[in-house]
């Protein structure tokens, strides 16, 4: 799967027929080239305006990226997951998830970070701007323009220089409202949209060029040129229309309709602005919101106010679900809307639970351990069991890899029968578990590593495969041995006897 062609395809506005090669792909390809496609499926859908499923694609290669180690992949992940929450003006939700991805580049040390720099910084200035942080909001779309160096990728600095032009936009729309003689700064923007148009066709960059196109045709009406913007918004929608872009056939016929309004068409306009709310479905609130004043205000130029009255409460309840001003103020978190607060809880478990055995995995784990054990001054009881496969790479070249996930993941059911509710059991890595034993002392650690390393000797093996057998070696270490108490020490004494348990002959527990 050639997946920087694929990508390549998205930037020159083939988002469907990519989007659609990278889904029908994804159940053949390999473990490594899966992330990058997730990442690629959730940019996708992001394009064409699914934002729940571009929250899913997201969230599924965060998990899948934690499992893997890739840090820099996760980052990648946390700003598309960003990105989806952004198209549904779910921006308290999308800093959330920048900020977590800002951390986790922090830490990165790499100097070659520039993409994920730039995609953060833009998105955190479009969140910005769309909550009327204005100047805040020029000065992340520079920075991000700033830290692109002169080989960056063309559609890094194609779509920061779109970002900073809908900024301006945004800034002036707001000045508008205060005086409507700052209504002539639109047309100072229009030579840079122009210019843009044509850079971003001159580079391939085929889906900006449409959205400036777009945007040229919306300035042209905002700047009072009511005809002209018409027809170039007729243009943009027909290439959407092409491209499946359904958000952005909404947009473009929402400005449609505001053109309409303004020539006094007061029955297109309604006509307009009511395609544009089909397109716009389960997409942006305000543009939504936005749509159905137009048709408000059409209805009054016709003199019906039953049609009026009910189009106007529609934009007033949709009003309600955007970000009330204190949120707005202070960037607070709040509540989702049901598609996505679902989607977000579904697949955010998945971050913490090893894909194949359903278990925790090191890192939940980890996180377990280290809360416990920072819960008090008093040393907890608190037993950790690491656990380990006897010969796991010879049942994988004997009886092949997928017996050898079958054998994990009987050996998890039976972790969990050996367990009790209140204990972690986690996979650590490989053939490799882990038994947190909570209000466990030694003694009683003892009898449930025996409890397991029985289970797991005894068992029906031959089911599987006729030849087959499974031991495990088991490192015991208690909390009251470790003083301080702290997740390092503990898991580094519980690792030394589990070696020393291999060494003695595998099959077998060592706790002191």
């Amino acid at each position: 799967m050639d997946i920087a062609a694929l990508s390549a395809r998205m930037d020159a506005n083939g988002t469907a027929d990519a989007l659609a090669a990278a889904i029908a792909s994804l159940p053949e390809v390999s473990r490594p080239e899966r992330l990058p496609l997730l990442l690629l499926i959730a940019r996708g859908h992001g394009i064409t305006g699914a934002s729940v499923a571009a929250l899913r694609a997201a969230l599924e290669a965060r998990a899948l990226a934690i499992e893997c180690a890739d840090v820099k992949a996760e980052a990648e992940a946390l700003l598309v997951a960003g990105a989806a929450h952004q198209r549904v003006d779910e921006h308290a939700a999308a800093i959330a998830y920048f900020e977590q991805a800002e951390q986790l580049i922090a830490a990165i040390d790499d100097a070659n970070l520039h993409h994920l720099h730039h995609g953060l910084l833009r998105r955190m200035g479009v969140s910005c701007s769309m909550l009327g942080r204005h100047e805040l909001a020029l000065n992340y779309i520079t920075r991000s323009i700033n830290v692109l160096g002169p080989d960056a990728p063309a559609q890094d600095r194609m779509s920061s220089r779109n970002s900073l032009i809908n900024a301006h936009s945004r800034r002036i729309d707001a000045a508008v409202k205060k005086d409507p003689a700052e209504r002539a700064a639109y047309a100072a923007l229009l030579p840079e949209i122009a210019a843009l148009a044509t850079d971003a066709e001159r580079e391939g960059c085929r889906r900006i060029a449409e959205l400036a196109l777009s945007n040229y045709g919306t300035m042209l009406v905002t700047a009072g040129q009511f005809e002209a913007g018409i027809e170039c918004l007729r243009r943009s929608f027909d290439t959407f229309t092409e491209s499946g872009l359904r958000a952005d056939q909404g947009a473009a016929m929402g400005a449609t309709g505001n053109a309409y309004l303004k020539l006094h068409q007061f029955e297109r306009s309604i006509d307009a602005y009511r395609q544009a709310l089909v397109f716009l479905d389960g997409g942006s609130i305000v543009f939504q919101r936005d749509a159905w004043d137009g048709i408000a205000a059409a209805y009054e130029g016709l003199d019906q106010s039953r049609e009026a009255l009910a189009a106007f409460k529609n934009a007033r309840a949709l009003e309600q679900r955007l970000v009330d001003s204190t949120a707005v103020a202070n960037l607070e978190q709040h509540e989702l809307r049901s598609g996505m607060k679902q989607v977000t809880a579904e697949l955010s478990r998945l971050a913490d639970e090893d894909a194949l055995t359903g278990l925790q995995n090191r890192r939940a784990a980890e996180r377990a351990l280290r809360n416990t054990l920072s819960g008090s001054g008093n040393v907890p009881a608190l037993t950790v069991l690491f656990i380990d496969l006897d010969h796991f790479k010879h049942i994988n070249d004997r009886f092949g890899h997928a017996m050898g996930d079958d054998v994990l993941r009987e050996c998890a059911r039976l972790m969990r029968q050996a367990s009790r509710a209140a204990d972690v059991a986690a996979r650590w890595g490989g053939e490799e578990f882990m038994l947190i034993l909570m209000d466990a002392d030694r003694a009683r650690g003892g009898e449930i590593a025996e409890r397991l390393r029985a289970a797991i000797e005894q068992y029906d093996w031959p089911r599987h495969a006729l030849a087959l057998k499974v031991t495990c070696s088991i490192g015991l270490a208690s909390a009251v041995e470790c003083a301080p108490p702290r997740a390092d020490s503990l898991l580094g004494l519980a690792d030394a006897r589990l070696y020393r348990a291999k060494e003695a002959g595998r099959n077998r527990i060592v706790l002191d």
